[in-house]
């Protein structure tokens, strides 16, 4: 599953909505905007947009966090059975470090 960047808009508030999913987020959010907004600091506001602007598109596409939040669930728990972890080159690992063989193209 991948984050959906297109699935929050890149507005303070679009961000505020999106981030309601994970109160933690939110505060950290709110906590930078407001901060550049006290200042009259619209580049620390919009460092504060482009900041948080990822977190909100994870929270923003559908099942994106829950999927996350399950595999932190499991590792935390020992179950690592079945998890398959990607690299920047594409390459497949388990949750041992060790690489899997590649799919072949329509698989």
């Amino acid at each position: 599953m991948h984050v959906n960047s297109e699935a929050c808009e890149k507005t303070p508030g679009a961000i505020r909505k999106a981030l309601e999913r994970r109160p933690d987020w939110l505060m950290g959010f709110t906590q930078d905007f407001m901060c550049a907004a006290g200042e009259f600091d619209q580049a620390a506001m919009d460092a504060a947009v482009d900041k948080w602007f990822p977190a909100a598109c994870a929270c923003a596409t559908p099942g994106y966090v829950d999927e996350i939040e399950d595999i932190a669930r499991r590792m935390n728990e020992g179950d690592t059975e079945g998890l398959v972890f990607w690299d920047s080159d594409g390459n497949a690992w388990d949750a041992d470090n060790n690489p899997l063989p590649r799919r072949r193209s329509g698989s």
